[in-house]
């Protein structure tokens, strides 16, 4: 039986995208001038993740993409923003680099009732708080880098930075694919939220 590496996730609206990439671009140097290593995520794969699977059957995705089909047609479309700069763990000691989703009622409901489908088709559900956020960048050797003397100060600057709203109206199941230049992600399905 075949696999594919899956999630699903929400995407933003292209002009949020891109004035994040914009300002992935503005970060890239000077990460690179404090000597820390950053895979920077291209703005084609950047995404508000709900639910990560790993590994899954293939068969799977079906069963996946039933189940949303069922539950997301009753519920409406709701506005989400990409707010602020941020890491994982921490600024100090950063691993993840990220822009931030402001929390609203609407999207906490849709992950914890997605964590609840999944775990009833089988899936384990996630033990860690859920963080909206969008992966900008991953830090190559965090315990090497010295992230402790810019970062937190460059992360500050840019808390309160809009970098735009928009409706999030479909959640996407994404399979991933590690290729040599980096990972790319194919929608499997699309499930509309509200229609």
């Amino acid at each position: 039986m075949s696999t594919v590496r899956a999630f699903l996730a929400i995407n933003f609206p292209l002009p949020a995208v891109r004035r994040i990439a914009e300002e992935i671009e503005a970060l890239r140097p000077k990460a690179a001038e404090a000597g820390c290593r950053v895979a920077w995520v291209p703005a084609a794969n950047i995404h508000l993740t709900l639910k990560f699977f790993g590994a899954i059957e293939e068969l799977a995705v079906e069963a996946i993409r039933g189940r949303l089909a069922r539950e997301l047609p009753s519920r409406k479309p709701f506005d989400l923003e990409a707010k602020g700069l941020g890491a994982f763990p921490s600024p100090a000691h950063p691993r993840v680099l990220w822009a931030g989703v402001t929390p609203t009622p609407e999207l906490a409901a849709l992950q914890q009732d997605v964590e609840a489908w999944m775990a009833d088709l089988g899936f384990s559900r996630e033990e860690r708080a859920f963080h909206p956020h969008l992966t900008i960048g991953r830090v190559k050797d965090p315990g090497r880098t010295p992230a402790a003397e810019w970062l937190p100060t460059l992360l500050d600057a840019r808390a309160s930075l809009i970098f735009g709203a928009g409706a999030a109206s479909e959640v996407v199941i994404y399979e991933s694919r590690t290729l040599q230049q980096g990972a790319e992600y194919r929608a499997l399905a699309r499930v509309a939220i509200g229609k």
